[in-house]
């Protein structure tokens, strides 16, 4: 019978330290997870939430907590936000959507290109009939 392991909390140090290694070195996650004694995949983890926080273009630790656990609502509304911070995050959340909106609309012009001059049906057809192989 194998024993339950019990998971670990990582001090939120000890994530950014694993993180910034793992940026800027040639080290893999197998051998800072072996030499920090976390498990390789967590440090996957880790650098793809310090990533997406960059993407947002806010600090780490206000849009993405990192926790070796899911996220939940209640650990994300730990901190209230100030009426300034919320602007500024509502300002934030506006670019991004305009950014997103007007990536849309590109990618619906290269679709239309596509299908314009090469003939080449990329939107799928609703209702079509499904070949049964």
């Amino acid at each position: 019978m194998k024993k339950k392991e019990v998971q670990k909390r990582h001090s939120k140090e000890l994530r950014e330290l694993v993180v910034e290694e793992y940026l800027t070195t040639e080290k893999t996650a197998r051998e800072l997870g072996e030499y920090y004694g976390v498990n390789p995949s967590l440090v996957f983890v880790w650098v793809s939430l310090h990533r997406k926080a960059e993407r947002m273009a806010v600090e780490p630790t206000k849009s993405v907590i990192f926790t070796s656990e899911p996220q939940t609502e209640e650990a994300t509304m730990k901190r209230e936000l100030t009426p300034e911070e919320m602007r500024d995050r509502i300002s934030e959340l506006e670019k991004a959507l305009a950014h997103e909106q007007m990536k849309v609309v590109v990618l619906d012009k290269m679709v239309e290109i596509i299908e314009r001059d090469y003939k080449i049906p990329v939107r799928k057809k609703y209702g079509a009939k499904q070949s049964t192989k």
